[in-house]
């Protein structure tokens, strides 16, 4: 198993703002990058733990890019939730836990 915990949209360690989308995807990016380390890829993540500081607004967004990034028949579980703040005044906060068979 491998637990990613929250990863926020940074590159070179450092916070980089955006849209909703623009930050899940370096998110993302970043989950995919620690994964890829462990020897890992995100074909085996079973579970995403999600948080947003505006869900109304912004799950549009992160669905069409968990559609891209997870295609049909093996997405993975996720909780979506709302927080009242990120650190680095971030939109969206992703963690992952990923197994191998």
């Amino acid at each position: 198993m491998c637990w990613v915990s929250g990863q926020l949209s940074t590159e070179e360690g450092r916070f980089v703002p955006g849209t909703a989308r623009e930050e899940a995807a370096r998110s993302f990016a970043n989950v995919e990058a620690i994964l890829a380390a462990a020897g890992f890829g995100l074909a085996e993540i079973v579970y995403v733990d999600v948080a947003f500081t505006n869900l109304a607004r912004d799950l549009p967004d992160l669905n069409d890019l968990f559609a891209e990034i997870f295609p049909p028949p093996d997405r993975p579980a996720r909780t979506i939730y709302e927080a009242s703040a990120l650190p680095f005044g971030g939109l969206i906060k992703v963690q992952a836990v990923a197994v191998r068979a």
